[in-house]
């Protein structure tokens, strides 16, 4: 008969994170991002400069509001 490997021989190591609130690059940069493609996408669909512009103002307020309220 086989015997069955030892379990529980190593420990699993607890994996250093951020603290919590707290925002890595990676966040923020996909935060910009989806400000970018929603004012252009905004801009592609509707070939308007004054509704885009009105776009990108909410865009950069909303992200200001994310990223103030994740902080």
């Amino acid at each position: 008969m086989a015997s069955s490997p030892r379990r529980g021989g190593r420990r699993r190591q607890a994996r250093r994170g951020r603290p919590s609130g707290r925002w890595g690059a990676g966040a923020l940069v996909a935060v910009i991002n989806g400000l970018l493609v929603g004012v252009g996408g905004v801009y592609a669909a509707t070939s308007s400069v004054a509704v885009t512009v009105s776009a990108a103002g909410a865009a950069v307020v909303l992200a200001g509001l994310i990223v103030l309220v994740h902080r």
